[in-house]
């Protein structure tokens, strides 16, 4: 599925990634190797996604 949009985190348009845990539309500098945004990136860890909180 590809998405485009704002940034959750930073409000830069053309985001395009999505986080595998939460569902929220962040850039690349946002979005890391584990498919998860940087602000669920601490609680990740060794949890699975769960989808939107």
């Amino acid at each position: 599925m590809s998405v485009t949009g704002v940034c959750s985190i930073c409000r830069a348009s053309g985001a395009q990634r999505v986080c595998d845990r939460c569902g929220s539309v962040v850039c690349d500098t946002h979005h890391d190797a584990r498919g998860v945004c940087t602000d669920c990136a601490p609680d990740a860890g060794d949890h699975p996604p769960s989808g939107r909180r």
